[in-house]
Formats: C-alpha cells, sequence, structure tokens
C-alpha cells in the first residue's frame, strides 16, 4: 500500500536530470519532431544527452554543421559556437542554447 502511496505521490514529477528535460521542453516548442540537430563532438559522446532527445521528441544529434539547428551546452564545457550561417534562438533555457540557420536572402 505504501508503494502506491509513493507512486502517486511522485507521479508527474521530474526526478532525474532536471535541467535537461527542462530545455527539451522549451527546444521542442521550436524544433520539429522527427529533426536531426547538429552538436558538437563531445555532445555525440553524451549518451544521456541523445537519450533523452530521442526518448521524448524522437530528435537526432548529429556532428554536422549544415543542418537547421545546432545544439551547445553551455555547462559542460562546449565551445562557444561562431558559425555566419547561424543565428542564436531565444528561448529559455538553462544548460542548452540554441542556433538555428539563417535563412539566404
Amino acid at each position: 500500500m505504501g508503494v502506491l502511496v509513493y507512486c502517486f505521490a511522485i507521479r508527474g514529477k521530474i526526478r532525474r536530470e532536471k535541467e535537461v528535460i527542462l530545455d527539451l521542453q522549451e527546444i521542442s516548442k521550436i524544433v520539429p519532431t522527427n529533426t536531426k540537430i547538429g552538436v558538437t563532438k563531445k555532445r555525440i559522446e553524451d549518451f544521456t544527452t541523445q537519450t533523452y532527445f530521442q526518448r521524448y521528441h524522437r530528435l537526432e544529434l548529429a556532428n554536422d554543421t549544415t543542418l537547421n539547428f545546432f545544439l551547445v551546452d553551455s555547462l559542460h564545457g562546449d565551445p562557444l559556437f561562431r558559425h555566419p550561417n547561424y543565428g542564436r534562438v531565444n528561448i529559455n533555457t538553462s544548460r542548452y542554447v540554441l542556433y538555428r540557420k539563417r535563412s539566404r536572402e
């Protein structure tokens, strides 16, 4: 009985990787499901990040600077991203910084 009460009490609460999940919720408002997002080589090797992005929003991470979006982990040592074809997306995230490819006009 106690297990049921505990399970009901924690239902819907983020328990692990809260920062990743909250940022991902903001990112998913901009980036469509089934989209490939460019990341640094260091992020490709971060299986926790890859798992959450794939599991919750079916977003694939790739070490590629030709995609429409690029993601930088500002808290875990990713270098500043300076690329002439991308501009920063202003969203309320604490860990990740999202960039979008500029349109050619």
